[in-house]
């Protein structure tokens, strides 16, 4: 189903839940319908705020949990999660260019000869 036919008047209002077992829940508001602009990627983030979670971090006690550890870097629990996610995760930090990368690359039609992707 696509977003538009559920959340298609201003103040219309859907709830979620993302990766069942972490459970993720989302509400999305409708806030404004803008008409299309010719030859712009959809969907497209128009603003945002602090970075997302890292994948499989165990939801939202667990990214609370992760949270605070990385506010202590002299605990040893500060050291692993680092090294679980790789190295540095600054939990503020927010780029709409990244955010429209991964939009792109998520919803990219597929090339000549390819099946699409089911989202």
């Amino acid at each position: 189903m696509r977003v538009a036919t559920v959340l298609n008047r201003v103040e219309a209002v859907a709830e979620y839940t993302y990766d069942f077992g972490d459970d993720w829940m989302h509400r999305i508001t409708v806030e404004k319908i803008l008409p299309p602009e010719p030859d712009r990627f959809y969907p497209v983030c128009i603003d945002g705020k602090r970075h997302c979670p890292p994948g499989d971090c165990g939801g939202t006690g667990a990214f609370e949990e992760l949270l605070q550890a990385l506010k202590k870097p002299q605990n040893d629990n500060h050291r692993q999660r680092l090294e679980w996610m790789g190295g540095d995760f600054d939990p503020g930090a927010f780029s709409i260019e990244e955010a429209n990368d991964r939009l792109r690359e998520e919803f990219r039609p597929p090339a000549k000869g390819q099946r699409p992707t089911v989202h």
